[in-house]
């Protein structure tokens, strides 16, 4: 009788020994491991769903908002409130670097809008497409009423956006408190008129 256990051992045994050889000086612990999973996302070496933008530029990315936060982050108080888009599928970016409350989060998530400390998930839904259109069309008119009807000090917008696409957008006719190839952060409301709250 054919046995595929024994069959297959001295391959397995190989393949235990190569992937030692030469995984594990590159990935010294487990702790390195979760690191390493933007940088081979974006590599193409892992396929599927993802937290990570498909486009391949997520280290860039992750080191353009960095920076634009801590560029932005002098000029706001500790209470500012910073407003991303929130129609978009990876904020883990801003989560890790803003440093700031947000107006509205991500649809995504149980309970949707981040509402699980509380708030109405009906009234989050309404808000989060009104500060969406900033993101989506090209007219900023409405920029800083809405941002002082929500409290919002700055908006980050990024190169995903669809306003970065449009030539005649507000992006591009609006002087920004900091822009780099990737993102563009604009002073609004109270933080835009020079009052900290």
């Amino acid at each position: 009788m054919y046995n595929v256990r024994q069959a297959l051992s001295p391959a397995w045994a190989n393949l235990q020994k190569t992937r030692q050889r030469v995984l594990l000086p590159r990935l010294p612990s487990l702790r390195h491991k979760p690191r390493m999973f933007p940088v081979l996302a974006d590599r193409g070496v892992i396929a599927g769903e993802s937290w990570v933008d498909a486009d391949g530029q997520f280290g860039k990315r992750a080191y353009a908002l960095r920076s634009a936060y801590a560029v932005l982050d002098p000029q706001l108080s500790s209470s500012a409130v910073l407003q991303t888009n929130p129609a978009t599928l990876h904020p883990v970016l801003h989560m890790l670097y803003s440093g700031r409350a947000a107006a509205a989060a991500t649809p995504a998530g149980d309970p949707p809008c981040g509402t699980a400390f509380g708030g109405d998930p009906g009234v989050c839904a309404m808000r989060q497409q009104r500060l969406a259109r900033l993101f989506e069309f090209p007219d900023r008119s409405d920029l800083n009423a809405t941002c002082r009807e929500y409290g919002i000090d700055a908006v980050v917008v990024e190169n995903s956006d669809p306003v970065w696409r449009e030539a005649a957008s507000w992006i591009w006719s609006q002087a920004p408190a900091v822009a780099n190839k990737y993102v563009r952060a604009f002073l609004c409301g109270t933080a835009a008129a020079g009052i900290h709250h």
